[in-house]
């Protein structure tokens, strides 16, 4: 029992009624632990509010900062990787217009830095230059490492019909690029003439 007033009607004193009287009791479930009870008649027994198992494990999930790292980085993951494909695909067509730009610049540069020349020789080396960035747009590659001879040697091999012409051509470019005489107008017409006949056949392949 409480007593809301110490010794109201004098020292020693107490007058308990029924309203002092109250016990608190605690019953002990296990799982649950110790949990209020009331025993005594006309008062209403404490609330004891037990979490269900649905209930704790949803406020794990809501209360777990991994959980919602994991949902953060997924959702990034799905906005990043189309931009990354993007921007993949512009540099890989950018990279592939800039190496055809810079072919075309290279000889149109090396045509107009000759243009004034008036070298038989010098000629004889345009025509064959202007041949092999011919062939490179029909698939006929030639690599900057490679002599002439390299890039004709494997061209007779991707077609059989050019390797007259091109052993012929071989002979006048190395002529007029490493020997000390001045070539003539009609090797020149030669050189023109075996250049337009494999242009030909790397067209039509015969």
């Amino acid at each position: 029992y409480y007593l809301a007033e110490q010794d109201p009607l004098g020292p020693g004193t107490y007058d308990v009624r029924n309203a002092n009287a109250h016990s608190w009791v605690e019953v002990y479930f296990p799982g649950y632990g110790w949990i209020p009870f009331e025993p005594t008649a006309t008062f209403f027994a404490p609330t004891y509010k037990v979490s269900t198992e649905t209930d704790v494990v949803l406020d794990e999930v809501m209360d777990d900062p991994t959980r919602a790292n994991d949902k953060t980085s997924l959702s990034i993951g799905k906005m990043v990787l189309p931009v990354l494909i993007g921007i993949f695909v512009i540099a890989f067509f950018g990279i592939l217009l800039f190496l055809i730009w810079k072919q075309k610049l290279s000889f149109t540069w090396h045509r107009w830095k000759h243009r004034g020349v008036k070298s038989t020789n010098l000629k004889i080396v345009l025509e064959v230059e202007h041949l092999l960035n011919h062939g490179q747009r029909l698939g006929y590659k030639h690599f900057t490492h490679e002599t002439l001879h390299e890039t004709t040697t494997r061209w007779v091999n991707q077609n059989k019909w050019l390797e007259k012409e091109l052993r012929e051509l071989v002979l006048l470019f190395e002529k007029a690029k490493y020997g000390k005489a001045q070539m003539t107008d009609e090797e020149l017409k030669l050189t023109q003439d075996k250049v337009h006949c494999l242009k030909k056949r790397m067209k039509t392949g015969a």
